[in-house]
């Protein structure tokens, strides 16, 4: 049986909060009100200048929305250079049409 190092499944699950910053959470939640709740109360508070309420949804927003991952194309394309151009060819063709129709629906109005 290998000694130290990392062993599958063993630790902390990530993501979640030690012992001590549970108790932490857990001690200030009971003290009153947390530093969440009180900038949440600012941003609330419609008697607050505007910008101190826009500071403490800057400071809030972290820990109330998630943020969002950047999306790594993990695929690759398979197309030839020809079929690009033609496809882009198609692209033009089809907004030449629609320039043309939108021309024909306009031609009578004056502004």
């Amino acid at each position: 049986m290998p000694r130290g190092g990392a062993r599958p499944g063993a630790g902390r699950p990530k993501g979640r909060l030690s012992q001590d910053t549970r108790k932490r959470v857990a001690a200030a939640a009971n003290q009153g009100i947390t530093p969440l709740e009180y900038m949440l109360a600012v941003l609330r508070d419609e008697q607050q200048e505007h910008e101190e309420r826009m500071k403490a949804a800057i400071s809030a927003a972290p820990y109330v929305h998630p943020r969002l991952n950047a999306v790594n194309h993990s695929g690759q394309v398979n197309i030839t250079h020809e079929e690009a151009l033609l496809a882009l060819g198609s692209i033009d063709d089809a907004m030449s049409e629609l320039d043309a129709d939108t021309d024909e629906n306009h031609s009578g109005v004056t502004h």
